[in-house]
């Protein structure tokens, strides 16, 4: 259920930073935490993301604002999600930008909250068209610039870089995923011998080493190196009838006819994300969720 966030969040007396020394205040007022409060969190028009979410009483989101101040953090600071979550718990200034407390449950974020917004973000585009996050850039484009200029350390980055990261790691995390489902269905039903690239995808910790350790300026490598690896899998297993009856080899196949293309030179590469279908596989565990809606009618 959809809840907007204050514009301007109030600090109260449990804040850390009612205890901070005013000389530590003044260097707090002066770095890019306070630009960034002022001039992004509390510009950023919630209201446009509110059909990401149920209109029934249910669990309330986190606050929006948070989400894309945060997605631009990350890419602003060329942090992979495991470093960004770890930078709000240990440096104090992530948390004054966002306006959080992180002592408070209601403020707590993780991986899987900023994972579960970015992929809202991208099937809400694939059944509609309707680029939300590109559009709230374009918004605030005046108000980056500004913030930018008055922090020159921080990396200069197109708006649409930060929207097309966001897609990045959602196809990411999706192409991973069919693969440890295939890699799974095998290890319980069939005889065949997986090399150690594949048995590593039983591993534990190996989804977090692989997807959100994953910096920015990796995230094309890394999609790249998954869409070869689903094709390595599948040319392994397509002669295998009881891995090729399974659901998990259905979305395998039609991962990589959907979302990659053959080079001349025989090499296996993911799709550009501009050419992609609005009709492919977004979510293994619903498979035909996706679909593209267009003046009210289903195409």
């Amino acid at each position: 259920m959809f809840r907007q966030e204050k514009k301007d969040v109030q600090k109260t007396l449990f804040d850390q930073d009612q205890a901070f020394p005013d000389q530590i205040m003044e260097m707090l007022k002066k770095s890019w935490a306070d630009d960034f409060y002022r001039l992004i969190l509390t510009q950023i028009n919630e209201d446009r993301f509110s059909v990401l979410y149920s209109d029934k009483v249910s669990r309330l989101n986190k606050p929006v604002n948070v989400l894309v101040s945060f997605l631009i953090l990350k890419q602003e600071n060329l942090l992979s999600d495991e470093e960004l979550i770890g930078s709000l718990y240990f440096d104090y200034r992530f948390q004054y930008a966002l306006g959080l407390e992180t002592n408070s449950d209601k403020d707590r974020l993780c991986i899987n909250t900023l994972s579960n917004f970015r992929c809202r973000l991208v099937e809400h585009e694939l059944q509609t068209g309707e680029d939300l996050l590109q559009q709230e850039m374009e918004s605030i484009s005046d108000k980056m610039a500004e913030f930018l200029s008055l922090n020159k350390f921080m990396a200069r980055m197109d708006s649409s870089m930060i929207d097309s990261s966001c897609k990045n790691m959602t196809r990411i995390e999706l192409v991973y995923t069919v693969i440890r489902n295939m890699v799974r269905e095998l290890s319980k039903t069939t005889d065949l011998e997986l090399p150690e690239s594949f048995l590593a995808y039983l591993e534990k910790g190996h989804k977090n080493k692989t997807i959100y350790k994953t910096k920015s300026t990796e995230e094309g490598s890394k999609l790249e190196s998954l869409i070869q690896q689903a094709h390595d899998l599948y040319e392994l297993v397509k002669g295998h009838s009881a891995a090729t009856d399974s659901t998990s080899f259905e979305h395998l196949s039609r991962l990589l006819q959907e979302q990659s293309i053959e080079t001349e030179d025989g090499i296996v590469v993911p799709m550009e994300g501009a050419k992609l279908s609005s009709q492919i596989l977004q979510n293994p565990s619903a498979p035909d969720a996706t679909f593209r809606n267009k003046a009210g009618e289903t195409i």
